[in-house]
């Protein structure tokens, strides 16, 4: 039946849930049923991840296995908990960084970087002849949750990969969320792994209704059919405009005319700018002796104007005609302005907001504000408010107890877990990635069970965790992305909104938007509301794919595979319609001046176009993707990984297998010998060095001893090294480490308490963590390369001179395969000396929360008739999709 009747087959599946499935979900499901692949593009909380469950199912009917990809360890984990309830723990399996269970199960969960190392390391030879790795010979089905991280700049490359090699008899199945160009993604999809079918649904399974929070009421401003309702003409984003024209001017506004428009504030800044630049010309300004003296004797006093209240001068007038300040033709001074003071108005408190969202009905509800401090402080401030009943509170206290007994003695007393614990029982917790792992699985499970009615989070906790409420609240539409504080997307609003609504509880969903002084309420909600933007390829050349790529002398596959991108593919496309478009207007030019036909040009310029895709091939690499694939392989050369008789050597065999951004370096400390004579711990140290990359401020009270001063001065020579060949070579710098970074994992090696190393280092107790077992991450990685290196044969009986060695003939042969062998000899007692010291230097990482962090996450206690889990694993906070710094680490 599930062979020969694809509809038969469906309802049965549909028989096993009490709810209809969604016309769009059957839709899906057919095309499964069919042997097809399938792509689905939804809203958040549609139900997308049925169609994932259907493929789940029927690979279990068919006795194949399946692979479910996530971005996000905290999604992995959710989906292992999920799964392991309904088909029973022997069937599911859970491959992250830190851990790995039953890989062999017929579900397996991993991250999607996992499963890419995994078709690199083991199929990379297969790559191109239509045949995957034996590992996968029985996978029926790959699921990419989340598919449009392809445009994240971190991780897309990483997706883009996983696709391409993903062997082509495995049926793929992607969820996305609502994106401009899900036909152009389906589109590439079908071209470099196998055809698949596209389903969109644009419809949410709950409506959802906009709010605005202002003067301790909610206003609604769009219902629940799209349809505005109430408007604010130039309310909010006073803060902003003041402090553009002037910090120290009071400035104030009539009455606005009803149904007056707001002007765009950047628009008006940007005409005054032009203004000013055309006004400041010298002959402008030029002003005869008798009119500077006449000026002179009918002053009166003035006071001097800065250069803000300079552009008050000139933007003010734009904004409102009602402004009081008057003003002289001098340049220099102006008359002291006399202000009437505004109506004053003050951003509302979280605690407000939630008291109004319970008056209402609209609880429970996520807060997203931007930063955890932000958060925090959100949170404690609606403490002074209680929102559970005295019984709920009970119940939450005993699940509170049964959790506090897991954790660590001396981390019990941590300011963070303090703070959470006294918020619980009024039913508000907030949530980040500096939060401990047991405290993040605590609040969700909790909120799940709807024992809380607010949750601040930042926009982590919208990037994947199934956390539904009632309401959500966007304290802030605006977001710091690593360089400056910006808009939200029409994409980062719609994720985050995306959790408001809870389908079959709620017949709307709501979201509220406070008043914020910095913020233009009518211009910023047009824009967030707009367009959707377009999953643009993030991808680049990594030194580890094309070593894991690399044929001898065969440049033309590695060609193939990069062409093969997500990026090629749209640079491709956007030279397509330009150059049909200056076909188009050549041939009109002679079309005028032979007077044929309308349409006939266009014709012609198809025509030409289609003899150009015949010469050059379909969907050929680009200039600028072959200029930097030529650049990625001359630098391989000239570091020494690819030999002169284009095989790989030994730097080349352990950079395959380290996957880190930093791989390169890494390299360099191993074969130079510059971790020789270190202790475990001290090894440890040097490889946390490359887990941390946020170039802030950071107050260290660490102090680094000799020893370790002289790896890391040696670092940054390497560093300087390997830069200088990639700026020969054009190609993007390989990252360095920061130095005030240092100290962290060597006091944890030597037992020192979380709130110790909290006293000394400037980061709070999740980041703390999230260092430490990135560092495990990286130590069993880099293991493994050296382990792999040991134990192939075939690396030390290679002669394979380099780039930098110079041109070897007979005459020269004899003296360097001698040089080479002593220094074979070498490198091989470094490494075995170096192999058991990884192994120790992750074990003194692995005790206390460290230990209880990175196991299984499944462990549960009783507490009443219910289970509550014990577990998480560490995740860091996004900056949106963009964000170059995300998911560093998902090893």
């Amino acid at each position: 039946m599930t062979e020969h009747d694809p509809r038969a087959d469906i309802q049965t599946f549909a028989a096993r849930y009490t709810f209809p499935i969604d016309a769009f979900q059957l839709e899906a499901m057919e095309h499964l049923a069919h042997g097809q692949s399938v792509m689905v593009a939804a809203p958040t909380g549609t139900g997308k991840t049925l169609v994932a469950e259907y493929a789940i199912w029927r690979a279990q009917q068919q006795g194949q296995r399946v692979i479910y990809t996530t971005p996000l360890k905290a999604l992995s984990n959710q989906k292992y908990r999920d799964l392991r309830e309904q088909y029973g723990a022997d069937a599911v399996g859970l491959v992250t960084g830190d851990i790995v269970e039953r890989s062999k199960a017929s579900i397996v969960i991993m991250t999607t970087e996992v499963y890419r190392n995994m078709l690199l390391e083991q199929g990379s030879e297969h790559l191109g002849t239509g045949v995957g790795p034996s590992s996968l010979a029985d996978v029926g089905y790959i699921v990419f949750d989340e598919l449009h991280y392809l445009s994240d700049v971190g991780r897309g490359p990483v997706w883009e990969e996983a696709i391409i090699c993903s062997p082509p008899h495995i049926q793929l199945v992607g969820l996305s969320a609502t994106v401009s160009n899900a036909e152009d993604l389906a589109s590439w999809i079908s071209r470099v792994h196998r055809p698949v079918s596209l389903v969109t649904h644009n419809t949410r399974a709950v409506p959802l209704e906009h709010y605005y929070f202002l003067d301790g009421k909610l206003h609604l401003v769009q219902d629940a059919d799209g349809n505005r309702v109430e408007r604010f003409p130039k309310v909010g984003g006073e803060a902003k405009l003041a402090q553009m024209l002037g910090r120290n001017r009071v400035f104030s506004f009539e009455d606005d005319e009803e149904g007056e428009e707001e002007e765009d504030l950047e628009k008006i800044l940007a005409e005054n700018r032009q203004r000013r630049n055309h006004s400041m010309r010298p002959q402008d300004h030029r002003v005869s002796r008798k009119e500077r003296e006449r000026n002179q004797t009918d002053r009166r006093p003035r006071t001097p104007v800065t250069r803000d209240a300079a552009k008050a001068q000139a933007i003010l007038p734009e904004v409102s005609n009602s402004l009081v300040v008057e003003t002289t033709h001098d340049s220099a001074y102006q008359e002291t302005p006399r202000p009437t003071r505004p109506k004053q108005r003050r951003a509302p408190e979280s605690g407000e907001v939630l008291t109004a969202l319970r008056d209402a009905n609209m609880l429970p509800c996520l807060y997203f504000l931007p930063g955890r401090r932000v958060v925090e402080e959100g949170a404690m401030s609606a403490g002074k408010h209680s929102f559970t009943t005295p019984e709920e509170q009970d119940l939450i206290r005993k699940e509170v107890e049964v959790w506090l007994e897991q954790l660590p003695k001396e981390d019990r007393n941590l300011q963070q877990v303090r703070s959470l614990l006294n918020l619980l029982p009024r039913g508000l917790a907030f949530h980040h990635a500096g939060l401990l792992p047991g405290l993040k699985v605590l609040v969700e499970t909790l909120f799940a069970r709807g024992h809380l009615r607010a949750v601040f989070s930042t926009d982590t906790l919208a990037l994947g965790i199934n956390m539904p409420a009632h309401s959500v609240v966007v304290g802030s539409l605006s977001k710091f992305d690593g360089q400056e504080m910006r808009l939200l997307t029409p994409n980062e609003y719609l994720q985050l909104t995306g959790r408001a609504g809870r389908r079959g509880m709620d017949t709307s969903g709501a979201v509220i938007i406070p008043y914020s002084p910095w913020e233009p309420f009518e211009s910023s909600f047009e824009k967030i509301t707009g367009e959707m933007l377009p999953v643009t390829s993030s991808f680049v050349i990594r030194y580890n794919s094309v070593l894991n790529l690399w044929r001898p002398n065969d440049l033309g596959h590695l060609r193939r595979i990069c062409a093969s991108s997500l990026r090629e593919y749209q640079r491709y496309y956007l030279w397509e319609v330009k150059e049909l478009q200056r076909l188009e207007k050549r041939y009109q030019k002679a079309s005028k001046a032979g007077k044929k036909k309308k349409g006939a040009a266009s014709q012609e310029a198809e025509r030409a176009l289609d003899k150009r895709r015949e010469k050059i091939g379909a969907f050929p690499l680009s200039r600028a993707g072959a200029a930097e694939l030529d650049g990625t392989i001359f630098a391989l050369r000239a570091l020494g990984h690819i030999g002169q008789d284009e095989q790989l050597t030994l730097k080349g065999r352990l950079l395959r297998n380290i996957f880190h951004p930093a791989g390169t370096v890494m390299v360099e400390m191993i074969v130079n010998g510059y971790m020789d004579g270190l202790t475990p711990a001290e090894v440890a140290e040097v490889c946390s060095w490359f887990t941390y990359d946020n170039d802030r401020r950071l107050n260290n009270r660490h102090v680094m001893h000799n020893r370790l001063t002289q790896v890391r001065r040696e670092l940054w020579h390497v560093i300087q090294h390997v830069r200088g060949v990639e700026e020969r070579a054009g190609i993007s710098f390989t990252p360095g480490v920061v130095s005030e970074f240092h100290g962290l994992a060597l006091a944890w090696a030597r037992n020192m308490s979380l709130s110790g190393l909290m006293k000394r280092i400037d980061l709070v107790e999740g980041d703390i963590m999230m260092i430490l077992n990135q560092t495990i991450d990286l130590l069993q990685q880099l293991q493994s390369a050296v382990g792999q290196v040991l134990d192939s044969r075939d690396i030390w009986s290679q002669i394979s001179p380099v780039m930098v060695e110079g041109i070897y003939t007979s005459s020269n042969t004899s003296d360097y395969i001698a040089r080479r062998d002593e220094e074979l000899q070498q490198q091989r007692n470094q490494l075995e000396y170096l192999r058991p010291m990884l192994a120790q230097a992750s074990a003194s990482l692995l005790h206390g929360i460290i230990a209880q962090s990175r196991t299984v996450p499944s462990m549960a206690v009783q507490v009443d008739t219910e289970d509550v889990p014990l577990d998480a694993e560490e995740d860091r906070d996004a900056q949106g999709l963009s964000d170059p710094g995300s998911f560093v680490g998902d090893i």
